[in-house]
């Protein structure tokens, strides 16, 4: 963090009850909740993933990701200041953490997760910030593996 700033332990905890009941992801900061949020309804207790290019959208939650794909081929993951208020499509494409000093900031835990849809279709990046898709870029073509 610039100015050797504190990010605090965010944690998101989430309830599934079943496809009868919306799932709960409680937000917890330092060990307090801070937030509740639902996220539709739940999942039945048996049913198989089942995981096309097209699921994969903007505002899935990381939860609905996990459930309707399974784990993605790679992930990576780090610590960056997301601008409150900025134009999105700029921010996602820079590296550089130190480029919005000008603006008011606030932390964000961000992932990179990589989808393989075999060699029949391209491969998917999907970046999550603070547990949800804010991105989904098409990249090259996948492959079956052996």
């Amino acid at each position: 963090m610039p100015q050797g700033g504190y990010v605090a332990d965010t944690e998101v905890w989430v309830y599934d009850l079943g496809p009868s009941q919306l799932l709960r992801l409680v937000k917890l900061r330092n060990g307090r909740i801070v937030e509740v949020e639902t996220d539709g309804y739940g999942f039945a207790p048996d049913s198989a993933p089942r995981c096309e290019p097209r699921a994969l959208t903007e505002g899935l939650s990381k939860y609905r990701l996990l459930r309707r794909c399974g784990e993605p081929l790679t992930r990576r993951s780090e610590n960056v200041l997301r601008p409150l208020y900025s134009r999105p499509e700029i921010y996602r494409h820079s590296s550089d953490p130190y480029a919005y000093r000008n603006q008011y900031v606030t932390p964000a835990y961000r992932e990179e997760w990589v989808y393989n849809f075999g060699s029949r279709a391209a491969m998917r990046l999907v970046v999550l910030e603070d547990g949800w898709v804010t991105y989904v870029e098409q990249l090259d073509r996948g492959f079956d593996p052996r």
